[in-house]
């Protein structure tokens, strides 16, 4: 059996009779054998002192450490120098380190919250932030963030309003996208079926970047809007000049001069209801106001504004007219 597995089990006390043989015959071999183990036992008693705090399945990461392959270090009994003892530390420590972050990213408890078709999430995180969740969105948290970071994952739109904190960046992760922060509010949409992922900045300011490399990154301040591509990784910035990208939290609705084309485009999408409008009156230009009224009063006033006709066939909506 390789030596470091020996010293680890022997460490653990989990040599069996035969192991436990091999062991001492290895040990008293040579003076080089006796000094190589005083050094791995003090490389263990230090990690314990380190570590006995942190609760975490240590017999599973120790057959994690057991079968790991880069355990081996000398090529002989006269090669051995400190250096090497170092790299068994270096190694030793790694080890731990992966035992832990397997216990947390393994036993930390989860909490996925889903919004209908019909209806948005607020959701309140563990440190204070609290999250609007659009239709059809989906996010994941932890019920409790560690020490050092605030990360959730979403799929789908949604409004965050994250409480400061410097020593803890506030991360939200998307498809393909990295949205980080230390407090600020923000609105990102990035549904799968989407070829961009979109961020409108409220408040304070984001840095914004894509998974695969986080580093490059643009900062999006207050009153920007950037969109990511998914497919080349590129980042656009411009001025937040659509009043209406996060009507569907706030539930108001604005339109100045807007084409009726684009009125409609912007109702279907609110209200997930299929909306056309024919080609006399699609460049007929809207001027009004719609604050949280349902669809049927929204048309309505339509209807008055363009001495249009309203019809209704199973989920489609039809709007026609003369003119303008």
């Amino acid at each position: 059996m390789d030596k470091d597995v020996l010293i680890g089990k022997y460490l653990k006390g989990e040599l069996l009779n035969q192991e436990q043989e091999e062991f001492d015959n290895w040990l008293a071999a040579s003076e080089y054998n006796q000094t190589y183990f005083e050094e791995c036992k003090l490389i263990w008693d230090k990690s314990e002192m380190l570590y006995k705090d942190v609760k975490f399945d240590e017999n599973a990461a120790w057959d994690r450490f057991k079968t790991h392959k880069s355990l081996t270090f000398s090529k002989g009994e006269s090669t051995f120098t400190i250096g090497k003892i170092w790299k068994f530390a270096a190694v030793f420590v790694f080890l731990l380190a992966t035992g832990y972050y397997f216990y947390y990213s393994t036993n930390v408890k989860w909490i996925e919250v889903k919004a209908g078709n019909s209806k948005l999430a607020e959701i309140k995180l563990p440190d204070g932030s609290t999250v609007w969740l659009n239709k059809n969105s989906q996010l994941r948290y932890p019920e409790k963030f560690d020490a050092d970071s605030r990360i959730v994952e979403l799929n789908g739109e949604a409004y965050f309003d994250v409480e400061k904190n410097p020593a803890k960046p506030f991360q939200v992760k998307q498809n393909q996208a990295l949205v980080k922060v230390l407090g600020t509010s923000f609105d990102v949409k990035s549904y799968d079926s989407l070829d961009r992922v979109y961020l409108t900045v409220y408040s304070g300011k984001v840095a914004f970047s894509g998974i695969a490399n986080p580093s490059n990154y643009e900062l999006v301040t207050k009153g920007k809007t950037a969109f990511l591509d998914k497919k080349n990784g590129s980042i656009v910035l411009s001025n937040t000049d659509d009043e209406n990208i996060s009507s569907w939290k706030t539930g108001r609705l604005v339109f100045n001069g807007t084409s009726l084309s684009e009125v409609v485009k912007i109702l279907s999408a609110h209200f997930n209801e299929e909306i056309i409008v024919n080609e006399t009156i699609k460049d007929c230009r809207i001027q009004a106001v719609f604050d949280n009224q349902p669809l049927s009063e929204v048309l309505e006033e339509i209807q008055i504004l363009l001495d249009a006709t309203i019809e209704k066939t199973n989920h489609t909506t039809t709007i026609q007219g003369t003119g303008c």
